[in-house]
């Protein structure tokens, strides 16, 4: 998964993070105790929170981050047994040391049980400040040395995330500059055509020739804004949120109702779950899918299709964008997801542009594949998206 800018901006340097403050939970049912631990520990370097109860303890787990927990074995209620045991069964917490504290020095069976129950160490009272100052010395520079490696660790991904970033984005600026060739070649040569014949030329050849010109303008700008799009895809911070696919594909068709009433397209809606996506760019996913089957069916009377269906084993939904009239041959299935892709056989239409590129990437972005499926009379783009976070599949 991709860190996203707001994480990468957030991230302190490892100098910080090997100096940084640490917080060490204290839980005991006596206000004494806890006092004379924040006396003895509490520091330029840490900083005691405490917990006069078991329950006290979990809800303020739940709020902070600690390098150990100081844990009382006999309270009232709830016990340091149990709270230990809680906090075990959670995998969010489950490595956070925790240092029993008894008067029970040989209380074998209470030892044992504190072991099982997770315990990394046991401190006897009376405390001695010296003592229980290493110990937690100890566990402090631990979790400050994982935090730091947890950067380095960051900090090595982003920077392979930027330089598969780049890369990608050196390709197609190698591919739009080389296709960008083209109508401004054809620009130039109706230019000079007009400087060197316009007085020859009637009315309606100058007609013609502007009307060319526009069109090279138009190919031009659109190559532009296909580009810019791509770059934005490739830089976009992939945020998931349930979204509902009915609500994106409603409010896509109706943008392009006009033209779909015009050439009297009949489109089937049969994809209404909730997925674990990022609206933004599942909308521009199936934009493109339509764009993608009304530009290369020219003028037919067509089908669009979506439907959906959820694969058991994975919890991921499979969604199918089907467009009737045209069709594409098995040896160019994997071509037509190229940048600027041409194909003679996908009927006239040979230049395929960026759309089916910035499908297949924002597919990738949500760790999804994205195939395409030629039938008889048609195609069908196939790709899958996470389900709802947490969503449980049907048995």
């Amino acid at each position: 998964m991709r860190v996203s800018r707001m994480e990468m901006d957030s991230i302190p340097s490892i100098g910080q993070e090997l100096k940084s403050k640490v917080s060490v939970l204290a839980v005991d049912d006596l206000k004494a105790n806890l006092i004379s631990l924040e006396q003895v520990l509490n520091s330029d370097e840490v900083e005691v929170v405490s917990a006069l109860s078991g329950a006290e303890a979990l809800r303020k787990i739940l709020k902070a981050e600690y390098c150990c927990i100081l844990l009382d074995i006999r309270m009232p209620g709830m016990d340091g047994f149990e709270v230990a045991q809680i906090i075990r069964a959670d995998p969010v917490f489950a490595q956070t040391p925790i240092i029993f504290v008894t008067a029970e020095a040989k209380d074998q069976e209470a030892v044992f049980q504190g072991y099982e129950s997770g315990a990394v160490d046991f401190l006897i009272k009376p405390l001695s400040p010296q003592v229980i100052r290493a110990k937690v010395r100890v566990f402090a520079d631990l979790y400050r040395q994982r935090k730091a490696l947890d950067k380095s660790q960051l900090i090595a991904k982003l920077y392979g995330q930027l330089k598969e970033s780049n890369e990608e984005l050196k390709q197609y600026t190698t591919i739009a500059s080389h296709d960008m060739r083209e109508p401004l070649r054809r620009i130039h040569c109706l230019v000079d055509l007009l400087k060197i014949e316009a007085e020859e030329l009637s009315n309606t050849e100058i007609n013609e020739i502007c009307d060319d010109l526009m069109r090279c303008t138009v190919e031009g700008l659109a190559l532009v804004d296909d580009f810019r799009e791509l770059t934005q895809i490739v830089n976009a911070d992939c945020d998931l949120a349930p979204s509902s696919l009915s609500d994106i594909l409603t409010t896509i068709v109706e943008a392009k109702r006009e033209e779909i009433e015009k050439r009297g397209i009949r489109v089937k809606i049969d994809a209404s779950p909730i997925v674990n996506a990022n609206a933004d760019l599942v909308k521009e996913l199936f934009r493109s899918l339509i764009d993608n089957a009304l530009v290369h069916t020219g003028e037919q009377t067509i089908d669009i299709e979506f439907a959906s269906e959820r694969k058991s084993d994975t919890g991921e939904w499979v969604f199918t964008v089907y467009n009737s009239g045209s069709s594409i041959d098995e040896s160019k299935r994997e071509t037509i997801f190229k940048p600027f892709a041409r194909l003679a056989s996908y009927q006239k239409w040979q230049h395929l542009g960026l759309g089916l590129t910035k499908a297949k990437k924002i597919v990738e972005r949500h760790h999804g594949r994205i195939w395409v499926e030629s039938l008889k009379n048609g195609v069908s783009f196939r790709f899958t998206l996470p389900g709802k976070k947490n969503d449980k599949i049907a048995k």
